[in-house]
């Protein structure tokens, strides 16, 4: 938040897990209900514990990677859309992180 701040921009926090098709719900409701609209959304989840050789990868860090890479952006992107429809355009992106792309903006 501070970062936005720093910038000039307002924002507020919901906690969600973009796994969970009841939290993502409830992010959009949040956010729509506190600014009026959703003009713009980036759909950016990703999780890796950490780095291993590929055939190294255990198949439960694999379900946890698809479950928020795949999922997650899944999920946000079908539960915004209805927001969106006759307005705005969705970015979905499972490649950069936020933050980064905010440091952008400086």
């Amino acid at each position: 938040m501070k970062l936005i701040e720093d910038i000039g921009g307002k924002g507020i926090f919901v906690k969600a897990d973009v796994t969970k098709p009841k939290d993502v719900q409830n992010l959009f409701k949040t956010a729509v209900d506190t600014y009026g609209g959703l003009d713009h959304a980036f759909n950016n989840a990703g999780v890796l514990k950490k780095s291993y050789k590929f055939s190294d990868i255990p198949v439960e860090d694999y379900d946890t990677v698809m479950a928020v890479d795949a999922k997650g952006v899944f999920l946000t992107t079908k539960y915004e859309i209805d927001y969106m429809r006759k307005k705005a355009a969705v970015l979905s992106s499972t490649r950069h992180p936020l933050q980064e792309w905010l440091q952008t903006l400086r």
